[in-house]
């Protein structure tokens, strides 16, 4: 075919306007991806929270052996299968797969909007929701069933009275799995991450529905045995959750660095967990609906890490809002009294931190009934909280050198607490009772012994402090101090002992001795 020289000339003369047209088109694609705001939590489907206990299935039971069992086997008690990770592999395990294709991911960066996510169906798949899969004793190694979904919960769970472990635990983008009386240990952690169990992974599939019970997670070595230097530097961190509908209950988290990581969770539950033996945090959290109830975190170890150290702390990734969180019947207690911990721990750069949220925007924040015992000042601490109450908690610093104290303060950016109410507490300070008092502001402050190399700090309690309301609290202290203080009507008086840091939780609460309004549970 001939293509004249007039044509040629037409078709070279439309080129231009037609790179010009790619050029641009491309270029708002660019933007649109470019400028995509961070994904929040509320922007992505609801997800339902199922109830673990309500068998919908066939509710068979499979075995596995590492010992007896064969590759061939059926999963029967006679002829159980060898490998638990094989199951996944080989699709026997695991009903969908859940699938992002890149087209549907350059459509949501585009649309800003959150991704398509498919379930795609296994062929070949035996255990389904309902079913429970017992492990008898032994080693089981590194553990992935990232991405795999069921309709209803499939129960992974020793047998009775066996002993399992494995390395480590990988169920980022799973769906409905259940674990039990299982102990999750290595001394390296999952590729990628700090963690020896995660249900998140950086990206848009998020687990949901995973439920951890009577759990034992911890590295290979003893925190008490290994020197601060080498706890820095390779001990690995417990459990990140990240999803929807993550409950731990019952379980054990220990010798690592920080416990427990919930980010960007939507209704999480931490509930009846001890957690012991760490060197960073107890738990770290951001995200909405969260629960972190009835949890003993104890024995915190002073290492070189350049993090300051918490019992619990807020600690979203940006200034999105989280919230609501309710932290209620804890006990963090820095230290208990044990042959292996008298005389032999040091607080440390920072000190140990009670519950703290310094930073990000969060909105309904409860926290009460909680006992603590902190070798550092911020002992309960909310800066630019909107809609918070602070009630029926027990504070008592176990550093007698300083004041642990209570507060509500601004935050970093100068933004004003909204709707704060502290409430019918008992502690050793609160920060907010340097405004509004019969006593000048400064000689509260020397009082309570605020760092006045804290620039930051100072200009707070410095200027009004609006939004937080102080109600029927009292404030315990040490009969040598009392005229620094008193008179104050806006509190109820009581002294406390020096103390002494108690033998168990059963111990600091009966010392503690919550107010009568919070009953066990």
């Amino acid at each position: 075919m001939v293509i004249s020289a007039s044509k040629k000339f037409h078709l070279l003369k439309g080129l231009p306007l037609a790179i010009i047209l790619l050029s641009l088109v491309s270029s708002i694609l660019a933007l649109r991806v470019w400028t995509r705001p961070p994904q929040s939590e509320r922007m992505i489907p609801a997800v339902t929270c199922s109830d673990p206990n309500s068998v919908m299935g066939p509710g068979r039971v499979f075995h596995v052996d590492p010992f007896r069992g064969t590759s061939d086997g059926d999963g029967s008690a006679a002829r159980p299968w060898k490998d638990l990770q094989h199951l996944a592999l080989a699709g026997k395990l695991g009903e969908y797969e859940r699938i992002l294709s890149p087209v549907a991911r350059a459509v949501a960066a585009i649309s800003h909007g959150p991704p398509t996510i498919r379930d795609v169906e296994r062929a070949g798949v035996i255990i389904r929701g309902g079913d429970t899969i017992l492990l008898a004793s032994g080693d089981y190694g590194a553990v992935d069933f990232s991405r795999l979904s069921n309709r209803t919960f499939v129960t992974i769970s020793a047998a009775p009275g066996a002993r399992v472990r494995f390395a480590t635990l990988d169920l980022s983008g799973a769906s409905h799995f259940v674990f039990r009386d299982i102990a999750v240990g290595n001394d390296i952690p999952l590729a990628g991450l700090r963690h020896l169990v995660t249900t998140y992974r950086s990206g848009p599939v998020r687990a949901d529905n995973i439920v951890f019970d009577r759990i034992d997670i911890g590295w290979t070595k003893k925190v008490a045995a290994t020197r601060p230097d080498r706890i820095r530097l390779h001990a690995p961190d417990g459990l990140r959750l990240g999803g929807d509908c993550l409950s731990v209950r019952n379980s054990k988290i220990h010798d690592i660095k920080s416990a427990v990581n919930i980010f960007r969770g939507r209704k999480i539950e931490l509930i009846n967990n001890t957690i012991r033996d760490f060197s960073v945090d107890g738990i770290q959290f951001s995200g909405h609906e969260i629960v972190i109830r009835n949890n003993d975190i104890f024995d915190q170890w002073a290492t070189p890490d350049p993090l300051h150290p918490d019992c619990m702390q807020g600690q979203p990734p940006d200034e999105q809002y989280n919230g609501p969180v309710t932290i209620e019947y804890n006990n963090c207690i820095r230290e208990f009294v044990s042959d292996d911990s008298v005389g032999r721990r040091e607080f440390g750069r920072f000190g140990w931190q009670g519950i703290s949220i310094f930073d990000g925007r969060w909105r309904d924040v409860l926290v009460r009934c909680n006992v603590v015992m902190p070798a550092q000042q911020n002992a309960i601490v909310l800066f630019g909280v909107d809609g918070a109450r602070i009630e029926n908690n027990t504070v008592i610093g176990l550093d007698t050198e300083l004041t642990s104290w209570i507060a509500a303060m601004p935050s970093k950016g100068g933004r004003q607490s909204t709707s704060v109410l502290i409430s019918n507490n008992r502690s050793t300070g609160y920060l907010n009772a340097v405004t509004g008092g019969p006593k000048p502001r400064e000689e509260l402050i020397d009082y309570l012994g605020v760092k006045r190399a804290d620039t930051s700090l100072m200009a707070m309690l410095r200027a009004p402090i609006t939004g937080v309301t102080l109600r029927g609290n009292t404030w315990l202290y040490q009969s040598a101090k009392q005229d620094a203080i008193l008179p104050d009507e806006r509190f109820a008086w009581a002294g406390i002992p020096p103390t002494v840091p108690p033998q168990s939780p059963i111990e600091a609460i009966a010392r503690g001795m919550l107010p009568g309004t919070c009953d066990a549970v």
